[in-house]
């Protein structure tokens, strides 16, 4: 008697990849990343804003990175993300603050050649 094929238990696609130890090469599920250890704070309007290091923000929204709103979306939260989109600024205060957080978190380097 023939047995029915086992259903899979999750919908999630599998990887060509064996779970075997030596066969990975970086295991995203564990990997810690080192955080910069000196916060990106800006003072606004007598409050001070604490922007959130790249590295713990989700990948996609890095892509928006350039857009004014979807910077502060993206790297505050809450009543400090509100407080920044509310203040009226001048454009070339917005450019030079989303420069600074870059060259702070080392965002200006070209991935292919750090010294750049």
């Amino acid at each position: 008697m023939a047995t029915a094929p086992r259903k899979p238990r999750s919908t999630r696609p599998v990887a060509a990849v064996s779970d075997k130890p030596d066969a990975i090469v970086l295991n995203l599920d564990t990997l810690e990343l080192e955080r910069t250890e000196k916060p990106f704070v800006v003072r606004l309007g007598g409050r001070n804003l604490t922007f959130k290091d790249p590295k713990g923000i989700f990948w996609q929204d890095l892509t928006e990175l350039d857009d004014p709103v979807s910077f502060a979306d993206a790297a505050l939260e809450g009543e400090e993300r509100d407080h920044f989109l509310e203040y009226r600024l001048e454009t070339g205060l917005v450019m030079e603050l989303m420069s600074r957080y870059r060259t702070h978190f080392g965002m200006d380097a070209d991935p292919g050649n750090p010294a750049a």
